[in-house]
């Protein structure tokens, strides 16, 4: 006999719970490897963050709920299939936001 929806639902919130607390092990084990790197090669904030926002500086189309992005170049994603891409077109002042929002943001968090 199969599970009942509540059972299944149950099952489902217990698993999230677990894939979250998982998730959280392993990013912390991450920024600590990612420290260590940063501190042992002397990368500054500046170098991480032109490495970080290499990508987003040839994006032409954003995904609003991913974030994710394209250059307009190659297969278009699917989450941009059958859509009107003006509607996802990143505006310069999308870009000098998430420039700014990404610089702010890698203050706080490299050293």
């Amino acid at each position: 006999m199969s599970a009942s929806l509540s059972e299944l639902l149950a099952r489902r919130k217990e698993l999230q719970a677990q894939i979250e607390v998982a998730r959280q092990a392993e990013l912390s084990t991450a920024l600590g490897e990612i420290a260590r790197i940063v501190e042992q090669y002397g990368i500054k904030r500046a170098q991480l963050l032109t490495v970080l926002t290499r990508k987003s500086k040839d994006a032409k189309y954003r995904d609003p709920v991913t974030g994710t992005t394209w250059s307009g170049r190659g297969r278009a994603p699917a989450w941009l299939a059958h859509k009107d891409r003006r509607e996802f077109l990143i505006t310069r002042q999308d870009a000098a936001s998430a420039s700014a929002a990404d610089a702010s943001a890698g203050e706080h968090q490299v050293a």
